[in-house]
């Protein structure tokens, strides 16, 4: 059968077709046959270049005869099951492969590294996760990452460990120690009490070396500095210790006890010293040494009543003898009933409802902070679609994704609480817009349907959290798929079965509006493909590996659907119009394979995206 050609079967009648049949052809009897055209699958299959829409025919396939158009990565994971000591990933790139290339993989040479996580001699429970630093463009090495033991071995060298890790030869990493959770005694302590609130975060870099033996000793030590008081000329590597107190609109300020207290990195955030909870309004935290710039952030709930999440920066008391005094306002909680329901007004039950407010406190002493209450709507009859959350008067983002099977869509609004006690008032409203949906059709490079390929939209992270989110569906008989999408930034990958020899389509940036409904078509290409084989440090194939091939995106314009009609060179025609909003770079996973017994693996990746 040539290629594009459908194919057509033979179909028997019943009596009553062929009565009706013999009327309309005056002649034909009961028991005749006639064909009738069906919808042929596409598969990549081919005899002759002729055969192929593009590209040229190898192996009995058709594949793309020009390089990718954007940078390889692949990334090698060795199966779970692998016995002997393994990096948890490598990478190899990037490359821009053509046609169909060959791109064999070893793993790189690595050393046993042990040491002990300690401070003022010590042993500190922790998790450590070690970060490959400069790992090849495309996408940072996922981390190794490994726990201190409790009864420290001997090491080959008679030194006592508590870690033992299998690192790069020759690599340089950043080992991220996180105290945990079991008990720690500190020489300048009274008592006990668990690791993550005696000490911080802390993040040191080491290189594993190129040579020498197949081991290596890195003892990760928090500097001594920890224990001295934090000072003007001091405000980081050091111990602060303080006070939190209630700010009264006449008074004194009492004491506040219950409110966790810590340390977070001034741009990203990112916690950067331990966790103590305050007594009888007293804290003290201990400084990662990393800290150039950060503040102190206070919140939790005093006396049953939540407080506002309040920084300060450590600007405002340093220098001084004295420990600071932390005011945090004073406000009365309210007791709002929120309700969540669809336009049409059902309920939704099993919605995530989150209100974060960033300006939240007290107006007559012009204090305020910022505070978070989150919840799931209730599903039983009596109060659903319905949830009563404890909120402090302020303004508010809020934010709601539905449950299933709710076909809505997230709601990202903006209100603000009032003071008093409005449980027995109205209740807070919330209406979820409608999901927007895309419709589409998958066909390949001769208009013959992809049956059954895995279709996904994967919503793009706007922030801390994704803008929408991520939906899946498969193609049915005829090619066709339909996804329920929230507004949102997506990427669409479409993924044919593998017995097709096709491999993925990657649309990247699509922007999807709220409430509308669109179709679109697909055409998969000739892949290109790559073939290797996969061996360990020792050159012993690696069979069960998984072999991920990433994409480096870079400003580009995205496709946004429910806008209007135009061509779209990268997905074909279909409803939608470029814009102009240029994303920033970020990676993208094009294709997937796994080693066979033999360590060989096979990748057929777009040629473009």
């Amino acid at each position: 059968m040539s290629p594009g050609r459908p194919s057509r079967v033979r179909r028997r009648l019943g009596p009553a077709a062929c009565l009706a049949l013999a009327v309309a052809t005056a002649g034909a009897c009961c028991g005749c046959t006639f064909t009738e055209p069906t919808l042929e699958q596409g598969v990549n299959r081919c005899r002759r270049d002729g055969d192929c829409a593009s590209g040229r025919c190898e192996g009995g396939g058709c594949i793309a005869a020009a390089a990718t158009s954007y940078p390889v990565t692949l990334i090698v994971t060795p199966a779970a099951t692998t016995s002997r000591p393994m990096l948890a990933s490598w990478s190899s790139g990037p490359r821009r492969p053509m046609g169909a290339a060959e791109w064999d993989i070893t793993a790189p040479a690595q050393t046993r590294v042990l040491g002990r996580v300690t401070f003022m001699d010590v042993p500190v429970p922790a998790g450590i996760a070690f970060r490959r630093l400069s790992p090849v463009a495309g996408r940072p090495l996922d981390p190794l990452r490994t726990t201190t033991v409790a009864e420290p071995g001997d090491g080959p060298d008679g030194a006592p460990f508590d870690y033992s890790v299998y690192l790069e030869r020759g690599a340089t990493y950043d080992a991220e120690i996180q105290p945990n959770d079991d008990t720690l005694a500190l020489p300048d302590e009274a008592s006990s009490a668990p690791a993550r609130t005696l000490l911080p975060p802390l993040t040191l870099r080491f290189t594993v070396p190129s040579t020498g033996p197949d081991r290596a000793r890195a003892n990760l030590e928090y500097p001594a500095s920890l224990a001295q008081r934090c000072t003007a000329s001091l405000r980081s590597a050091c111990r602060l210790s303080g006070v939190v107190r209630s700010a009264a609109v006449s008074g004194p300020n009492p004491t506040v006890s219950g409110l966790t207290v810590r340390a977070i990195d001034a741009v990203s955030g990112a916690v950067v010293s331990s966790t103590d909870r305050t007594v009888d309004g007293r804290f003290t935290v201990r400084i990662a040494p990393t800290s150039a710039r950060y503040l102190l952030e206070v919140s939790g709930v005093a006396d049953d009543v939540a407080t506002p999440t309040v920084t300060f920066d450590p600007a405002l008391f340093f220098p001084g003898d004295q420990d600071p005094v932390l005011l945090v306002p004073a406000v009365s909680e309210v007791r709002r009933t929120v309700a969540v329901r669809t336009t049409d007004g059902t309920p939704a039950p099993a919605a995530n409802v989150r209100f974060s407010g960033t300006d939240v406190g007290s107006s007559p002493l012009n204090l305020y902070g910022t505070f978070v209450a989150a919840g799931v709507t209730s599903s039983d009859a009596s109060r659903l679609g319905e949830l009563e959350l404890p909120l402090l008067p302020g303004a508010y983002s809020v934010r709601v994704v539905p449950g299933q099977p709710v076909r809505a869509a997230v709601l990202e609004t903006a209100l603000t609480v009032g003071s008093g006690d409005d449980t027995a008032g109205e209740p807070i409203v919330l209406t979820l817009p409608v999901r927007s949906r895309l419709v589409g059709t998958v066909r390949d490079p001769n208009g013959r349907a992809i049956v059954a390929a895995n279709v996904d939209a994967l919503a793009r992270r706007v922030g801390a959290q994704p803008s929408a989110r991520s939906s899946h569906s498969t193609t049915d008989p005829t090619g066709r798929f339909s996804l329920d999408l929230d507004g949102g930034r997506y990427d669409l990958v479409i993924k044919p079965p593998d017995n097709t020899g096709y491999g993925w389509l990657v649309v990247a940036g699509v922007e999807i509006g709220t409430g509308v409904e669109r179709s679109a078509s697909y055409s998969v290409a000739a892949p290109v493909v790559v073939r290797g084989t996969l061996r360990d440090q020792a050159g012993v194939p690696l069979a069960g590996a998984v072999v991920r091939a990433y994409a480096l995106v870079g400003p580009t314009g995205s496709i946004q659907i429910g806008s209007g009609s135009d061509k779209d060179a990268l997905g074909g025609e279909r409803e939608g119009v470029a814009t102009d909003e240029a994303p920033a770079t970020y990676d993208l996973l094009v294709g997937q394979a796994s080693s066979d017994a033999s360590g060989h693996y096979e990748l057929l990746l777009p040629q473009a995206l």
